[in-house]
């Protein structure tokens, strides 16, 4: 008889599925032989995502896309979730923002000043319509803010940028007026050589102040007296303070009536002492050997022990322990009374993220220019309509006041 040709598989004699684990093992026995084992992928039903494509596990055990692919937002679970999609970048205001691997959006450094936020990034500002030279190219600011070649790039031979208006020319540049960075006087306003050569007046000097090589500095009659801290201090012949003697030490202090070291706050006792203990109980303490009066609110101190109040805070004689959020006892004007310290950083307390300033209500708030998601976020109280935290012109939440572009309650 006549044997077939060519490869024809003969028929399979039997199939078996066997459980492995909850997933099927699906082995075929042919007249051939025992065929090769194939796990199903998943379990039929189940969810995953492949990068940022949902997934579902089919009928035959196999991996396979759910349409479409998440857009503008994660994919967690099998399912688009979240606000953004990992990487993505926006600004929210000055502050760069990119979106995390769980689809939130996290805010990132806020931009310098003389920059701007543009596609998630700090860019340099400028004003459109401006010129200015890029070595040998001159450039405009275009109306995004942005520097960009304009004209011959760069100029044609013979020819130079000319920084004073941007552009190319084969004229001979004006003499400038002075070296690039350097400074002086004109009256009580300090000028400063811009890089140009030209002169460019500064802010002028406050009262209490005069210009002097091009800076405002503290104004005295000469043979004036005075502390600055522990440091006597003498008005020179060009009104100028500069030092009068060495600095006292802490437990002698300058005497701001006279200008000169002396005991401050003398002890009733007038003993010498090593330790509080030697001096008259709840009345003084020692320093250095000596038996000095407890400090009162408001005074210079080191140590909680030295004040009649027992709290030492910010360096002063404080009225409470003033240890909470945004809390300070060496305000300006307020001494020794624990206040708020509005507008300013709290380096210990206030650490998340851009919420680093204090608010007029004592929380950690961010500061203008800053996204914002509501008012309270705001160092200000007001979060604009770019939902960029701003400060207020005339109009607060909740029937607030505005005062000097804050909203007070």
């Amino acid at each position: 008889m006549r044997k077939p040709s060519g490869r024809t598989a003969r028929a399979v004699v039997a199939a078996a599925v066997v459980s492995a684990g909850g997933i099927a093992i699906v082995a075929c026995n042919t007249a051939l032989g025992i065929g090769d084992f194939k796990f199903e992928e998943c379990e039929r039903g189940a969810l995953s995502c492949a990068n940022n494509m949902p997934r579902i596990c089919n009928e035959r055990g196999q991996w396979e896309n759910k349409k479409p692919e998440c857009s503008n937002m994660v994919c967690v679970n099998g399912e688009c979730q979240g606000e953004c999609a990992p990487g993505q970048k926006r600004c929210a205001g000055i502050t760069p923002q990119q979106c995390d691997s769980n689809g939130k959006w996290q805010d990132g450094e806020l931009c310098d000043t003389g920059t701007r936020c543009s596609g998630g990034a700090c860019v340099a500002t400028c004003a459109p319509g401006d010129l200015q030279c890029s070595r040998e190219t001159p450039q405009l600011c275009d109306p995004t803010g942005q520097w960009r070649n304009d004209g011959d790039t760069p100029c044609r031979p013979g020819y130079e940028c000319d920084p004073f208006t941007g552009a190319c020319s084969n004229s001979p540049r004006p003499i400038a007026e002075c070296s690039p960075g350097t400074t002086r006087c004109a009256g009580t306003t300090p000028q400063q050589c811009d890089a140009n050569g030209e002169w460019k007046n500064q802010d002028p000097c406050r009262t209490g102040t005069h210009c002097l090589g091009g800076a405002c500095v503290a104004t005295c009659a000469p043979g004036d007296l005075q502390c600055s801290g522990n440091q006597p201090q003498r008005c020179n012949s060009v009104g100028e303070w500069e030092k009068n003697g060495d600095a006292c030490g802490y437990c002698v202090g300058c005497d701001d009536s006279t200008a000169r070291c002396a005991i401050p706050n003398p002890a009733r006792s007038g003993g010498s002492c090593k330790e509080s203990s030697d001096c008259i109980e709840a009345e003084e303490y020692c320093c250095n050997g000596a038996c000095l009066r407890l400090r009162n609110i408001g005074d210079p101190c080191a140590d909680a022990n030295e004040c009649a109040s027992r709290f030492c805070v910010d360096g002063r004689c404080c009225d409470t322990a003033c240890s909470g959020v945004c809390q300070a006892c060496n305000i300006a004007g307020s001494e020794g009374t624990c206040s708020i310290p509005v507008g300013a950083m709290d380096p210990i307390m206030c650490t998340e993220r851009n919420f680093k300033y204090c608010s007029y209500t004592g929380e950690c708030a961010k500061t203008n220019g800053v996204g914002c998601g509501g008012d309270s976020e705001c160092v200000s109280g007001y979060c604009g309509p770019l939902d960029t935290c701003e400060a207020c012109t005339d109009t607060c939440p909740d029937g607030q006041t505005c005062m000097n572009g804050t909203c007070i309650p």
